[in-house]
């Protein structure tokens, strides 16, 4: 479990419900605001400043997300503006929904909030004053490569969307039985065999997939699937999987993780 360091940084997130129409002529409302926190420095050079408004209101299951948005912040100083858009059919105003936020580098969490804070319904109002704390950096315990669940942290040198319609967070996993790797991009399940062969050495067989038709992340996922085929070799550092080409460039990057079962 992470644990938080007494060290608290502030994260101001100003939110105000506004309407209007998408690119289609449809509805659409959006929270926008800004991340910032109080130090007089620039966030690092792989700094994504991620930002989430969802449903906290399903007891016992994993939150509805409602909107995300992933912002590439390297070398920026705060405040960070962000824009959250969403269909506003998706708000019942006997929901709860707050706004989350976090600070990643390289695809790991430095910075989060705490508690939640409510937006947009019972009383909540239109402003919400978030507050997060850096999380300690303790040396974790290696994971497994066989058996373990790695969340898709960076493809190629392209951050990784996040997807808020589908139950699907980009992910791969090796399965002892009958030697599978199972993944997906964000919407289709994608199989295919692996064979470990020799110090680091991997190698992946072509994915069977299903086909359902997800735009938003489509390319993500041929880019995924065609990744891990030209994977050749990996390297676990701490709780990081890295997998590499032929040549030694790499071509994604995972994060060991707990599965969203939701």
């Amino acid at each position: 479990m992470r644990r938080f360091v007494a060290a608290v940084i502030a994260l101001g997130v100003g939110v105000a419900l506004v309407s209007g129409c998408d690119e289609n002529g449809g509805s659409t409302s959006r929270v926008t605001g800004s991340v910032t926190y109080l130090l007089s420095q620039a966030l690092p050079q792989d700094a994504e400043v991620y930002v989430v408004l969802e449903d906290l209101s399903l007891q016992g299951k994993p939150v509805g997300i409602i909107a995300v948005q992933s912002i590439p912040a390297g070398g920026m100083q705060v405040p960070v503006p962000f824009r959250l858009e969403f269909d506003p059919s998706r708000i019942d105003e006997s929901r709860t929904y707050s706004v989350r936020a976090e600070i990643r580098v390289d695809g790991e969490t430095r910075f989060m909030s705490g508690q939640t804070y409510p937006v947009l319904t019972r009383g909540a109002g239109n402003v919400a004053e978030v507050v997060v704390m850096a999380v300690q950096r303790t040396t974790p315990v290696t994971p497994p490569l066989v058996g373990t669940y790695w969340r898709l942290t960076r493809l190629g040198g392209r951050n990784v969307i996040a997807v808020s319609d589908t139950k699907r967070e980009p992910h791969l996993t090796l399965v002892t039985e009958m030697s599978r790797a199972v993944a997906t991009g964000g919407c289709n399940q994608l199989v295919a065999g692996y064979v470990l062969t020799g110090s680091n050495s991997i190698r992946f067989s072509e994915f069977a997939s299903t086909r359902m038709n997800c735009p938003d992340v489509m390319n993500q996922e041929h880019a995924l699937e065609k990744a891990l085929v030209a994977s050749k070799s990996y390297a676990i550092d701490g709780t990081r999987l890295t997998l590499m080409d032929k040549a030694g460039a790499v071509v994604a990057r995972f994060e060991a993780a707990t599965p969203d079962d939701g």
